[in-house]
């Protein structure tokens, strides 16, 4: 008798969330549901300095690079901008994602899945970028 009782589980008393939590609560799920939509304002942002940047270098002195053409620091920085730029265009291309519309819960864990896919992408963009940006104006300064 004394083992069922303590392989019960406690009942616990459920109260309504204050309107203080509540709003809390509503904070959260309005910020998650818009992580996507900032990710891709961050991207699009991202694009933008990559494209700039990259005519910068190659428009403020054309011999600038010459001495560097086809050596393998030089490939890669090119290599890199180029894979952030298309890093930074996968976050904004949109994917089909399957997911059950009737269920808030698939809704929600597709939103999770999105936002940690994109947020990847959007990660592995800056780091190209600023290994890119770090090797090409090493080369353009002490080059």
């Amino acid at each position: 008798m004394e083992k069922e009782k303590e392989n019960e589980a406690p009942i616990i008393q459920a109260r309504k969330a204050s309107p203080e939590a509540a709003e809390w609560h509503k904070f959260q799920r309005e910020q998650q549901q818009k992580s996507p939509e900032r990710i891709e304002d961050a991207a699009k942002f991202l694009a933008g300095m990559i494209s700039i940047s990259l005519t910068i270098f190659l428009q403020v002195d054309a011999n600038a690079f010459n001495d560097w053409a086809g050596t393998g620091i030089l490939n890669l920085a090119v290599g890199l901008w180029f894979l952030s730029l298309l890093a930074a265009f996968v976050v904004l291309f949109p994917e089909p994602y399957a997911y059950n519309k009737s269920s808030a819960e698939d809704i929600q864990r597709m939103i999770q899945v999105v936002t940690r896919f994109k947020y990847r992408c959007l990660l592995a963009s800056v780091v190209c970028f600023m290994v890119a940006l770090g090797l090409a104006g090493g080369i353009f300064l002490w080059g």
